[in-house]
């Protein structure tokens, strides 16, 4: 059985639905109602909170609003739309800034408690949860505080003083600055011994630390979360890292403590009662943190054997009875697995935000848990723990804690903490807004945020702004949903998460083999950080080499150039320059892993997109205020996008090659393309959250392209984050994220190195180092005082490098595109069997599984090979940058389809799909009656029978219609003629306008002043000025159709109007189709022959009109005579009488060709025998013409 939370928590047996608080307080045996409480937090622990109240309280009362929840609110929470301002019942504005401002400042929380008259106050974690002088003055106003009292906090909520209490009552500790203090009898612990373990300044940190043996751990004794902790290597450190730790938490005592190696973080979780009970509720393991702080934690803990677990359960309840602990709290311990050792870390007296690992595998509502023994509740009467001790849930038994078991753990739960913080930088906070948090739970994953899809995370807030738990029945099943939960979340806006990056931890050997410990992540960064180094170091040796070797080759060529006069009479000297040069290229670094070209090809397919787009609304726009757009640049359909990403230089050429889709290629291999780009081509559609859908190769991908200030474009693609990069400038020091300067650490002027700390920022209540990037070493000049606001991308500093020429350039990407893309997949995918059939068999056909229009004709019918190459040429002619692969293959697949004996049957039944079961059973049967192959126009005609006894059936048919009635007329050949007309006619709508030899401009200024459409204008523009091809276009198709065919249809109004333009762009069009108007005006072949046979048997007629006088009415005609030869001169038949007629075309013939002369004597060449039967089948004749 697997636990799922408060959020879907396993039947209540026995329950009892309560009328009022009162009554269940009665029930419980509690001392008093809380039936309004003031959060006194803000983010996901307010949210937590009020959720996990509500859901106790509908499952009591079966009603949720039996607490009244009064939330505190700044203006940075309110701008952000913070979930938790819509969850309350009321919300009280607050001051904003940072939280000693509002949340932390306990004079305004208990003025606002008191104003609004609520019965308690939770305050969660963080802000004012351990300061013990809230529940001290909530205590003197009559208000509860919903967790320790004063004293209890004071003791334990402190670190020093908790360790202090720890130490003496035996419980192991690992060595710190005050591990010889004792104190015996008392919890309270006097002033004197709290200042003897505490640092006085810091001369006395180096020398504690110097005590202890480094490394150690400073810590801020009331920090917490990552902050005021900072982990020192060597004793020039401690300066740096005393300063970070006082700077971060203000005020708190400081202390020193031995770093434990290779130790887990397991905490336990403590429920304890007013009476003096308290309880285990089992335990966490935290150990995977960055910075200190928790960014995976997991329950039950499995690194500690079951008895010494239950040891560390045991000295933890025994050290919260000692000092009259109350409510929820956590003990902390680090755990060596090599000799099965633990020593105290510290007790945290309130909730912790990993709390719901606990309830998972409990299925004890903490929260719920925290207003109970808040109300006077004794543990064993809270029904969530009698469950856990298996007892029924409002009996009112007592329970022997210490002797009876719990149940075992449901399962097993993971938990990962959602931050806005970037992987890529150490974890630094980021800020700003966030567009989308698309989650949702299942039963085995559930989690909650602290904002939504249109709300931020500012500066002053937590960077943790959702928390994830994922349960399985065991860990390595917990671990498999949390990370396809990971996979499947989407977190969009101007701030930066760990989801990616804590999906990649869990997947790698070390966790799944559970062999993790507190260094484990921040070893695997500090790996990946000298990893970069010596790249970095190797690059700037291979830039020296490289240098070494260009000056060698120069001075070979200076020794080579002096000596020239000599080496001419000993033969020509070889030139060293080109064999250097491809040396060096051999030499170059392998090109860029294919998933980061594959973002990169995406990105330019987005952004070619997006100016489109722009471009074409500037035109318009342009066009609307009368004035005429720069049409050269806006109507362009190619553009050139740059993008510099992980140390490489993409400079690529992206075409629209149809109103959604583009072509992009490598610009650096143009000169290599041989019949066509190599280049990758997708179809790119706007989404309304502000996507991209995007289609390459079969393969449909929702991408969100974004330029955060700071950064040049942020991609997320497959749920994975690309950043690209701007031009690298050593020479300009920027703020990566919004925050303040906290302190200059060199001085304006002061020379700087490679690595070093020049100054500390302020962000999210952190202080964080920045340093000196690769090549920028020099001398700095300050732009920013200390205190100042920063934005992300503002100019902090600027340095005059020493060696600018050393900077480090982006190395220019040179691959194939198409290959790169093709073979990268994403995620790993494997191709599907298809794919890999044809590269088995080497097949090649299109070239790349990235176009999907070269991938169709191979085995799609002819209608959908006629419908993509219908729509290759429409875009053609609509001046889109087709690349001419496709358009050859347009042509060939158009030409192809329209001979094919299957495509009227095709668009028949495609149309009559549409109307099955509306056509009447008579008309089906006759049209399926119809033999192979198929007769459209018989077809046509029982349509039309039917419709003439039944008018209704006109409307219902059309369209069944109009397919049939594309072939009316001569069946494919008058198909093949409309489909051509139509792209005469689609040429000519834009033609037309330009027929007169008007410009573009007055043509534009025509139109406008006609009223036409801006978008119509913009596309006649961009078809007149980039569509080069469109005449080259329409001369293929004229060419590829007969006369015959052309006949089948009217023509000649097209033609007409084709052969009248007279722009000079037109030329070639215009004079073919001046040749086909006279073709057409011409006689079919059946009347050519008839009226040449007329002739012909004229002349043969004995007695008759002269055969000068029949010769001349013939040639006067202008009837050709060639294309009918055969006819007359291939008949075997050997009577005289069809020799006569072969003998007469041919004296027909010689006149014809020698039109412009005079034939005097046509006669039978000599040796040609009428009787001769053996020259039946021949016709030899002579004759004799003069000018």
């Amino acid at each position: 059985k697997t636990f799922l939370s408060e959020m879907d928590p396993p039947p209540v047996s026995s329950s009892r639905c309560f009328a009022s608080m009162g009554e269940l307080v009665a029930r419980l045996g509690g001392k008093r109602e809380i039936t309004k409480v003031l959060i006194a937090n803000n983010g996901i622990g307010a949210v937590k909170a009020i959720r996990s109240i509500r859901r106790w309280a509908f499952d009591t009362f079966q009603k949720d609003n039996v607490v009244h929840f009064v939330a505190m609110a700044t203006p940075e929470d309110l701008a952000a739309n913070a979930e938790y301002i819509r969850m309350a019942s009321e919300v009280v504005d607050v001051p904003g800034g940072a939280n000693n401002n509002n949340y932390a400042n306990v004079a305004l929380i208990v003025e606002i408690a008191e104003r609004k008259g609520v019965r308690a106050v939770w305050a969660g974690w963080g802000h004012a949860s351990e300061n013990p002088k809230l529940p001290e003055t909530l205590r003197s106003r009559g208000i509860t505080f919903i967790g320790p009292d004063g004293g209890p906090m004071r003791a334990l909520g402190d670190k020093i003083g908790s360790t202090i209490i720890a130490q003496s009552a035996g419980v192991p500790c690992v060595a710190w600055n005050g591990d010889g203090i004792r104190i015996s009898g008392s919890s309270e612990i006097p002033d004197h011994v709290y200042q003897e373990a505490s640092i006085k300044d810091e001369t006395d940190c180096v020398a504690q630390c110097v005590r202890i043996g480094f490394p150690v751990m400073i810590k801020a004794s009331e920090g917490g979360g990552g902050k005021g902790i900072r982990k020192v290597e060597e004793k020039d450190q401690v300066a740096t890292a005393f300063r970070q730790v006082k700077a971060e938490i203000p005020g708190s005592p400081i202390f020193v403590m031995k770093l434990a190696k290779k130790a887990r973080h397991l905490e336990v979780q403590l429920l304890a009662d007013e009476y003096g009970e308290a309880i285990a509720l089992n335990g966490r393991d935290c150990s995977i943190q960055r910075r200190h702080q928790k960014i995976i934690e997991e329950g039950p803990p499995l690194a500690a054997p079951p008895e010494v677990w239950a040891k560390m359960e045991k000295a933890a309840v025994a050290l919260a009875k000692a000092v009259g602990y109350s409510n929820a709290g956590t003990v902390e311990y680090l755990f060596t697995t090599e000799d099965g050792s633990f020593a105290f870390l510290e007790l945290n007296p309130r909730l912790q935000v990993e709390h719901p690992v606990t309830e998972m595998i409990s299925g004890v509502n903490l929260p719920a848990c925290q207003l109970l023994v808040a109300m006077g509740v004794p543990i064993h009467r809270i029904p969530d723990v009698r469950r856990l001790y298996g007892r029924p849930p409002f009996s009112t038994s007592t329970i022997d804690f210490q002797e009876e078991p719990r149940k075992a753990a449901f399962g097993h739960c993971i938990a990962v903490r959602v931050t806005a913080e970037n992987p890529d930088q150490g974890f630094q906070p980021t800020s700003g807004d966030i567009t989308e948090v698309n989650f949702r739970s299942t039963p085995d994953v559930w989690g909650y945020f602290s904002v939504d899809s249109s709300g931020l995370v500012h500066e002053f807030a937590d960077s943790q702004f959702g928390h994830l738990f994922a349960s399985g029945s065991d860990r390595e099943h917990a671990r498999k949903n949390m990370i396809m939960a990971l996979n499947e979340i989407s977190i969009r806006g101007d701030i930066r998460t760990t989801v990616e990056y804590v999906a990649d931890l869990l997947k790698s050997h070390d966790y799944v083999d559970n062999k993790i410990d507190t260094e484990w992540l921040d070893g695997r960064l500090s790996k990946a950080a000298s990893a970069a180094a010596a790249a970095q170091t190797k690059k700037d040796d291979d830039d020296d080499g490289a240098s070494k070797k260009e000056a060698s080759k120069k001075e070979e060529a200076a020794s080579s150039s002096a000596s020239s006069a000599s080496s001419q009479q000993q033969g020509p000297t070889k030139n060293p320059g080109p064999e250097i040069a491809a040396a060096l290229m051999q030499q170059e670094e392998q090109g860029p892993p294919g998933e980061h070209t594959m973002a990169a090809a995406h990105a330019a397919l987005i952004l070619a997109m997006r100016r489109q787009a722009d471009n074409a609304h500037a035109y318009v726009e342009t066009l609307g205020k009368g004035h005429f757009p720069n049409v050269g640049s806006l109507c362009s359909t190619t553009q050139r996008v740059e993008l510099l990403f992980k140390g490489f230089k993409y400079v690529l050429d992206v075409d629209q090659t149809a109103p959604h889709t583009f072509a992009c290629a490598n610009a650096t291999r143009k000169h290599l393309s041989v019949g066509g780009e190599s280049y990758v081509e997708g179809s790119v559609r706007a989404l309304s959250d502000g996507g991209s859908l995007i289609t390459t190769g079969g393969r449909s991908r929702v991408a969100y392209a974004a330029a955060p200030p700071g950064q040049a474009l942020r991609l997320t693609l497959d749920r994975k984050t690309y950043l690209f990069d701007l031009e690298y400038d050593p020479s300009t020091l920027r703020a990566d994220s919004a925050g303040k300067l906290a302190k200059r650490l060199v001085e304006d002027g002061a020379t700087v190195a490679v690595g070093q700390a020049y100054a500390e920022v302020e962000v999210m209540k952190m202080y964080l180092p920045l340093k000196v990037g690769p090549d920028g070493a020099g001398t700095l000049r300050w732009a920013k005082p200390e205190g100042v606001s920063l934005d992300a991308g503002d100019v902090i500093a600027t340095v005059d490098l020493d060696a600018p020429e050393k900077v480090s350039k982006a190395k220019l990407y040179r691959g194939d595109l198409k290959t790169d893309v093709s073979g990268s997949g994403s995620r790993g995918e494997e191709k599907n069997n298809d794919e890999t059939d044809k590269e088995e068999k080497g097949d090649s056909s299109g070239g790349n599984a990235t176009n999907a229009a070269l991938t169709l004709s191979e085995k799609a019918p002819p209608r959908l090979k006629l419908r993509s190459a219908t729509s290759v040429l429409e875009n053609v002619l609509d001046g889109f940058a087709v690349p001419e692969d496709q358009r050859r293959l347009a042509f060939v697949d158009f030409a192809a389809a329209l001979k094919c004996d299957e495509l009227p049957k095709g668009e028949f039944e495609e149309a009559r799909a549409v109307l099955r079961g509306r056509l009447p059973p008579e008309l089906e049967s006759a049209f399926d009656d119809i033999a192979f192959p198929f007769d459209p126009e018989k077809a046509l005609a029982i349509l039309d029978s039917y419709i003439a006894e039944d008018a209704s059936l006109a409307a219902t048919t059309a369209i069944l219609r109009s397919t049939l009635a594309r072939y009316e007329g001569g069946g494919l050949p008058a198909r093949a003629a409309r489909a051509v007309l139509a792209f005469v006619r689609r040429f000519l709508e834009v033609e037309r306008e330009f027929g007169d030899g008007a410009s573009l401009a007055d043509v534009v200024n025509r139109l406008r002043r006609a009223g036409g459409d801006p978008k119509r204008i913009f596309d006649l523009c961009r078809a007149r000025c980039c569509g080069v091809d469109r005449g080259a276009c329409v001369l293929e198709l004229l060419f590829a159709l007969s006369h015959q065919d052309m006949n089948k249809v009217d023509f000649a109004p097209a033609l007409t109007e084709l052969a009248n333009l007279r722009d000079a762009s037109s030329t070639p069009v215009a004079l073919e189709a001046k040749k086909l108007l006279i073709q057409q005006a011409l006689p079919s072949r059946d009347d050519l022959v008839a009226r040449v046979g007329a002739v012909v048997d004229e002349l043969a007629q004995e007695g008759g009109r002269p055969a000068s006088t029949i010769i001349k009415e013939y040639l006067r005609t202008g009837l050709p005579m060639r294309d009918v030869a055969v006819h007359f001169l291939s008949s075997s038949s050997s009577s005289a009488t069809d020799k006569t007629r072969r003998l007469k075309y041919v004296e027909l013939y010689v006149n014809k060709i020698y039109e412009a002369h005079v034939v005097t004597d046509f006669r039978v060449a000599p040796g040609f025998d009428d009787d001769n039967d053996d020259d039946d089948d021949n016709v030899v004749a002579a004759w004799t013409f003069h000018s």
